[in-house]
């Protein structure tokens, strides 16, 4: 029995919801944060009307993080905190529903989901590499309508969903490169080291994945290694020879003597890893110790400590700004994750692909806030598929170089 196709509507509903945005954004449309945040809770409640997706929404990884974004907002409006708002609960909402929506998609046709999103995260891309000025960018970064940051982190999320679709599909390695020949232009163009170091998280768990899927022999090990170690080489000259190298050496030497880092460095490991992101984790801590259990609110880092930039760790966004109450249930909802990676019985290898998603997720929170930002969570949604709520009793995974489908049948 063949589970359920997907049609075109669902390729259409991905790329309202996630390529509007930059298009509307560019033209200056006003309250487009909001716009986008009420066609995801729109189409939340238009999947509602199945049972499934009810069923869905009751589950304890989406309790858990409704609980997580509800008390984040009301705790920041109680706390005072002057950016949050109403409208924040709505964006909440959106992630809520996003996560959901992948979900279940996932659940009905694991393999078609992964299609639309890298297609929608590929037109993506190409959009803003027009809408920010990618044609007259004369050595500068990527950036305008969508952030240099932003727009890197999403190049790396498409190449989790190209690694998906060529583990999938069998592709050869150059297949596989020609996925990510444009998400890795994209974030050479927006100069975020970050983004680069999250792309190669990804291309290092795919060989895995796919070596476990083959399974081991020396032969593959030695190959394995080349194609890593040849891989490694190109990034290194590549990166060398880009404007990208040029603002990591001018963001180091200013790190290296900047007035903060002399009088707040802990002189371990870490002020390396943090690099000109330790100013929110030395702050961050001083403010979660006056506040331990509920935080400062969320956004509130800003508004208490001053400066340009709101706080720029998903770690310390939770910690700092929610307190162990936040942290908790965050950490509790990251748990579901794993645990739920840990049970799938799929494509040997696959699990190896996903833990290395997670930790693409989780380094980059390392530098960056997450929490509010959708294109992260289609990619958390495939470590929620639960496969033994699956309607049906096989899984298909076609794959590309006979026609042929495996199907596995749920344990």
């Amino acid at each position: 029995m063949i589970q359920q196709r997907f049609g075109d509507k669902e390729q259409y509903i991905c790329y309202l919801l996630f390529i509007l945005d930059p298009i509307i954004t560019w033209l200056g449309v006003p309250g487009h944060f909001a716009i986008i945040s009420s066609i995801f809770v729109l189409f939340g409640l238009y999947y509602s009307l199945t049972n499934d997706f009810r069923n869905l929404l009751k589950t304890t990884p989406l309790v858990v993080w409704l609980v997580l974004t509800l008390y984040h907002c009301f705790n920041a409006m109680a706390k005072g905190v002057l950016e949050v708002d109403a409208v924040d609960v709505l964006h909440g909402l959106k992630i809520y529903f996003c996560i959901a929506i992948f979900i279940y998609w996932a659940q009905i046709d694991l393999l078609k989901t992964v299609e639309i999103l890298y297609r929608c995260f590929f037109i993506y891309l190409i959009v803003c590499f027009f809408v920010c000025g990618g044609l007259h960018l004369d050595g500068a970064r990527l950036s305008g309508a969508i952030y240099a940051t932003q727009l890197g982190q999403f190049a790396a999320t498409t190449a989790f969903f190209g690694a998906v679709l060529c583990f999938f599909k069998s592709k050869n390695n150059i297949a596989f490169s020609m996925y990510l020949l444009v998400p890795f232009f994209i974030t050479l163009l927006t100069q975020s080291r970050n983004s680069v170091a999250m792309l190669t998280v990804i291309v290092v768990g795919y060989f895995f994945a796919n070596r476990l899927k083959r399974g081991f022999d020396i032969f593959g090990v030695f190959k394995l290694a080349f194609v890593f170690l040849f891989g490694l080489g190109l990034l290194a000259v590549v990166i060398m020879n880009s404007s990208l190298y040029e603002r990591a050496l001018d963001s180091t030497d200013k790190n290296l003597n900047s007035y903060y880092l002399k009088k707040n460095a802990t002189n371990t490991v870490f002020d390396k890893i943090a690099g000109d992101r330790l100013i929110y984790y030395v702050e961050g801590w001083k403010f979660f110790k006056r506040n331990p259990l509920t935080g400062i609110g969320m956004w509130g880092f800003k508004q208490k400590f001053g400066g340009d930039y709101p706080l720029h760790s998903e770690y310390m966004i939770h910690l700092c700004e929610g307190g162990l109450i936040g942290a908790s249930l965050w950490v509790f909802f990251l748990c579901c994750c794993v645990r739920n990676i840990m049970k799938l019985e799929l494509v040997p290898g696959y699990r190896t692909l996903l833990f290395f998603g997670l930790f693409e997720y989780l380094f980059c929170g390392i530098y960056a806030r997450e929490f509010y930002y959708e294109f992260f969570y289609p990619m958390i949604s495939l470590f929620l598929v639960d496969f033994q709520k699956i309607r049906n009793q096989f899984i298909v995974v076609m794959v590309s170089k006979n026609d042929e489908s495996i199907q596995i049948t749920k344990k």
